[in-house]
């Protein structure tokens, strides 16, 4: 059994010996092209971002039988491809419990929010050059301001929490997601349940009854067992408003949302963030009459895929300064740098220029912690599926 392992040496090593105890693991630094002359060689791969597995890839690839990829965006593999050449794609894609431990890319959307307000990376940028001039960054105050959030999945639930804890208004658009009363969320990541005072359950109890009878089969977002999840929780509130509770617990907050449609989100809100996965729907989801209808001192944020943002539209949208600033750590084309090499690009040439423009490279869930326990769940699933595998043909 030999694996392909597109992620190299860095994968951890709880991973790599967890599969090199069901095949023959081959660490390769490949380009797209390698890629293509190699993949027959291989039962199973473990890939991340960076090199794609298209229909050219996927007819090369005579024995494989298996995808893994650690994430839960999926654009980098061709689907129909794989099911066609009944080639097994795993992913992180529904794992819910898992996922809710994995807080990276939400931090990474707020953080570059406060970057773009307070202009962070500029100022430091300032005093590298030895410049001390604290009147050339003035910024603004996140407090009192609206931010929009556009997917309310696992991601734009824990954007929420954290802009309650600056004290914004949140919003949401999300067609799959009920409107009943404002949306409320209480788990942290070191908070079990978090208990609300009594206006808390008072206003909690007249929308959990509607999420109960009315379970939503899914989110923009991409979690498909959401709905039911967040009706468990919903009914654990609704025993708690009737039966009453303790006091709040220390470090244990609240957070709402309430549901808008997508116009009254854009021209409410004083900051966007995305967090919906790449669609048909949601590509180009942001074009030239989206940025016409936001406010021209909105902050738009974008961690989920390049192309739900129309870059041609948002660059002139910059220029023309009909929105103050854009931050982001996905580009459109970004899965052909590999191939094609990353040069001369629009945004890029733009923000060496201008101090309203933020890109970083894809870092969103590059933490130590997140990459860790990434590797080593899609090691097991994929060791999983392998032993699985092999006894169904051993039988």
């Amino acid at each position: 059994m030999r694996i392909l392992n597109t992620i190299g040496q860095v994968l951890t090593p709880e991973a790599r010996a967890i599969l090199e105890g069901v095949g023959c693991l081959d660490d390769r630094a490949l380009s797209q092209g390698e890629l293509a002359e190699v993949i027959g060689e291989y039962d199973a791969a473990l890939v991340g971002l960076g090199l794609t597995f298209d229909s050219r890839v996927l007819a090369r690839a005579e024995k494989l039988r298996v995808i893994a990829t650690a994430t839960t965006g999926l654009d980098h593999i061709d689907l129909n491809a794989a099911l066609v050449r009944d080639i097994e794609v795993l992913s992180l894609r529904g794992e819910e419990e898992f996922l809710n431990t994995i807080t990276g890319t939400a931090e990474l959307a707020f953080g570059m929010l406060i970057d773009l307000a307070r202009r962070v990376p500029w100022a430091f940028e300032s005093v590298r050059r030895y410049e001390w001039n604290r009147e050339a960054f003035r910024g603004h105050s996140l407090s009192g301001k609206t931010l929009g959030i556009v997917g309310l999945g696992r991601l734009g639930r824990i954007m929420a929490r954290q802009a309650a804890g600056f004290g914004m208004r949140v919003i949401f658009f999300d067609p799959y997601v009920r409107a009943s009363s404002p949306r409320f969320f209480g788990k942290t990541p070191d908070v079990d349940r978090a208990r609300g005072h009594a206006a808390f359950y008072a206003a909690a109890s007249n929308g959990v009854e509607d999420l109960l009878r009315n379970k939503a089969s899914g989110v923009r977002g991409g979690q498909a067992d959401e709905a039911e999840e967040e009706a468990e929780e919903g009914q654990t509130l609704l025993s708690q408003c009737r039966g009453g509770s303790d006091p709040p617990r220390a470090g244990a907050f609240t957070a709402k949302a309430e549901k808008v449609d997508f116009d009254e989100l854009l021209r409410e809100s004083d900051a966007v963030s995305i967090h919906a996965h790449l669609t048909p729907e949601t590509e180009g989801m942001f074009g030239e009459r989206e940025f016409a209808l936001m406010k021209p001192s909105v902050y738009l944020i974008n961690t989920s895929r390049g192309k739900i943002v129309n870059e041609r539209a948002l660059l002139a949208a910059l220029k023309q300064n009909k929105i103050a600033g854009y931050a982001t750590d996905v580009l459109a084309d970004e899965l052909s740098f590999e191939s094609a090499g990353f040069s001369k690009h629009p945004l890029v040439e733009y923000a060496e220029m201008h101090e309203n423009l933020l890109i970083v490279p894809h870092i969103g869930g590059m933490t130590v912690e997140s990459r860790e326990a990434t590797d080593v769940f899609i090691a097991r699933k994929l060791a999983q599926y392998l032993r699985e595998s092999l006894s169904l043909r051993a039988a």
